[in-house]
């Protein structure tokens, strides 16, 4: 028993060593419609006289000969898929390097270069040959109206590619994906991505990237957009400081609305039903040149888009004079505080002439 294992390690060896005088690329890559190039080399030991080197491809159909070199018969190309596109660049024992043309995603596969010898029977190497297919790529974001379920915001696609595209969103919104994959008829591979989440109006305008990797691009294929969502408006009225009195000039009241899309139209009324003749709109702004007594009421705007309105209201209280620490009041005072300062300069200037003027007289 030990002698039979002994020769069983010494057979390997040589076996082992055997195939190493078959030289090739380990893996070959090429893109979708472009050739590709099996090297092959052998070796040459005293001895050992190659007579026939076949090219066998090996894929999921199955195991067939594509090409076939004989030291006397020449070549020949069996009938399969390749023939046609499949050639032997320069054919010869020691380098019968092959070509493909135009390849296919049907192409992939394992090839191995085998050559029959006399003395040493057949020795073999084999290639991995990997067909890549560039995929389709676009990205865009799809309008949502704001609601309580979730929907599609965005969608990524990578369409036709070898092998499939991989495909990552980078957001801080909220929200989750689903990959859908399809085996297309040239045995590409599409994927569609599709990013769902719960809109709400603060969704509108938020970041969202898309981003796709595949090893037939130079770079990663980055799409930036922002998700568009729609909503009715919002509204508050702006401009009023709590100090509006009888004869203050200019004050202004602003309908602020936030909405998407903006909104169609703006709304003034007053709660007594008849604006007041001295308020001026346009648009989203209420004017007042001069305040009076007609302007203490409350104000309403109601702002409308598409998708419904929103309204907001604000009471104006008005005072006979100036309230108390406003501007106005401090600009009175200071103007009293002013005349006294300059009565009391002038007394005490008059008094010292007066005081003069005695003591010359003495």
């Amino acid at each position: 028993m030990k002698p039979v294992g002994l020769l069983t390690v010494v057979f390997a060896v040589i076996q082992g060593a055997a195939s190493q005088r078959v030289k090739v690329d380990r893996e070959v890559q090429a893109n979708l419609g472009d050739a590709f190039q099996l090297r092959c080399k052998f070796e040459v030991v005293q001895g050992i006289i190659p007579n026939q080197v076949t090219w066998v491809r090996e894929s999921s159909v199955g195991r067939e000969n594509i090409a076939v070199f004989h030291s006397t018969h020449g070549l020949n190309y069996p009938n399969t898929a390749l023939k046609g596109r499949v050639s032997f660049i320069s054919p010869s024992m020691e380098n019968p390097s092959i070509q493909v043309s135009d390849a296919k995603t049907s192409d992939s596969g394992t090839y191995t270069c085998e050559y029959a010898t006399y003395s040493s029977g057949t020795e073999q190497a084999s290639s991995t040959v990997f067909i890549l297919a560039k995929p389709q790529n676009n990205a865009t974001t799809l309008p949502v109206i704001a609601g309580k379920n979730a929907v599609v915001v965005a969608r990524c696609e990578s369409a036709k590619g070898q092998p499939a595209g991989q495909v990552f969103w980078d957001t801080t919104a909220a929200g989750n994906h689903s990959n859908t994959t399809k085996l297309e008829n040239d045995n590409t591979v599409s994927v569609v991505s599709e990013f769902r989440l719960i809109p709400t109006a603060a969704d509108n305008g938020r970041d969202i990237t898309c981003i796709i990797k595949h090893r037939a691009q130079r770079t990663d294929d980055i799409y930036k957009m922002k998700l568009a969502v729609q909503y009715p408006p919002t509204v508050y009225i702006s401009g009023y400081d709590g100090q509006w009195y009888v004869g203050r000039s200019n004050v202004q009241l602003t309908c602020v609305a936030n909405a998407n899309p903006p909104p169609t139209s703006f709304e003034w009324t007053v709660a007594s039903g008849q604006m007041p003749k001295t308020a001026q709109i346009t648009g989203n702004k209420l004017s007042v040149p001069k305040v009076d007594a007609s302007i203490n009421t409350t104000f309403a705007c109601e702002a409308k888009n598409l998708l419904g309105s929103g309204q907001d209201r604000v009471t104006t209280l008005v005072t006979a004079e100036p309230p108390p620490g406003s501007s106005a009041t401090s600009s009175i005072i200071r103007a009293i505080i002013g005349i006294l300062v300059l009565a009391a300069v002038n007394a005490t200037g008059l008094l010292l002439y007066c005081r003069r003027r005695n003591r010359l007289s003495l």
